[in-house]
């Protein structure tokens, strides 16, 4: 028993246990589809989660499925501490970035009564940002709507301007320390992805849309941006005093030591104005070698803040 509950998928079987709290109740065959697995994963994954002490209850009819039995008390004996440490940092996280009471109460049953024995206690996963005010509010609006299958709409500010956009929204993502949507864009008629701090007036419109199949390559966030044809490289000499800035963005592999005080540093681009923006935050400890292209736009505006500062 011990074996199945320690080769069960600890990351999806907090996702199972996250859709459960959030709806209540939930079919098999909407989380194989949710996690793109077989629906006789999906039973073995709650096998184990039930012998891990969650008791997880069958409805049946029409308005049955599966949710966690009310009332429970759990047996952590079947949870290793490293499993245990898992699942309640795994709910932490959700609760940074949403209010749910239920993965509260969750989180209480789950916890020994001697935190001591775990390390959950020293490690804080904040999934939020600045804007963690508003932040909550919008991923309740998309997660729900995608949920029930309703467009949203919202202002989206990008490097063209200010723009209204209509989406049939799919997938909700953490990535590269941001909150995306990936949608089915009614204005641009293709899957795109948005950074929820860039919206702005966002709203369920209660107008249901026909599901699509996304294409793989759009489930492949990275991909989005690493176009191969039009991937640039930048090099560039970097002053010592900031080599924590290039390990915080690219790692330690990123550069090589020319002497006490340069480094050599090489980084890939495809978006000009952003790679721009980039090297212009280093000021002049930072000195581009290549491509040119970058080079005279750094002198272009180089020489437009000096006049700027002259007038």
């Amino acid at each position: 028993m011990k074996e199945r509950v320690t080769n069960m998928k600890i990351d999806r079987a907090i996702g199972i246990i996250n859709e459960i709290l959030k709806r209540d109740r939930v079919t098999v065959k909407e989380l194989a589809e949710k996690f793109e697995v077989s629906v006789r994963t999906i039973h073995r994954d709650i096998d184990g989660i039930c012998m891990a002490g969650i008791p997880v209850v069958s409805y049946r009819g029409g308005h049955g499925g599966i949710s966690i039995m009310e009332g429970f008390k759990m047996d952590k004996s079947a949870l290793t501490k490293d499993e245990l440490n898992n699942i309640i940092l795994g709910l932490k996280s959700i609760t940074s970035i949403q209010d749910n009471n239920n993965i509260n109460i969750l989180i209480d049953k789950l916890s020994p009564s001697d935190t001591a024995s775990l390390s959950i206690n020293d490690t804080i996963i904040d999934l939020s940002s600045f804007y963690k005010g508003t932040l909550s509010e919008k991923i309740t609006i998309i997660r729900d709507s995608i949920e029930k299958k309703n467009l949203i709409e919202f202002e989206y500010f990008s490097s063209r301007g200010k723009s209204v956009r209509k989406i049939e929204p799919y997938i909700l993502t953490f990535q590269w320390n941001e909150w995306y949507v990936l949608g089915f864009c009614k204005l641009r008629e293709d899957f795109r992805l948005f950074k929820l701090k860039r919206m702005v007036k966002l709203m369920d419109t209660e107008k249901l849309y026909v599901e699509r199949n996304i294409p793989e390559h759009k489930k492949d966030f990275n991909l989005m941006f690493k176009d191969k044809n039009k991937i640039k490289v930048i090099t560039a000499l970097v002053h010592r005093s900031l080599e924590y800035m290039l390990v915080d963005s690219y790692g330690i592999d990123s550069y090589e030591v020319v002497d006490k005080d340069t480094l050599k540093f090489s980084f890939e681009y495809v978006n000009f104005q952003w790679a721009l923006r980039y090297v212009l935050s280093f000021g002049s400890k930072m000195k581009v070698i290549e491509p040119e292209e970058i080079v005279e736009a750094i002198k272009g505006e180089s020489k437009k803040m000096f006049e700027d500062y002259n007038m």
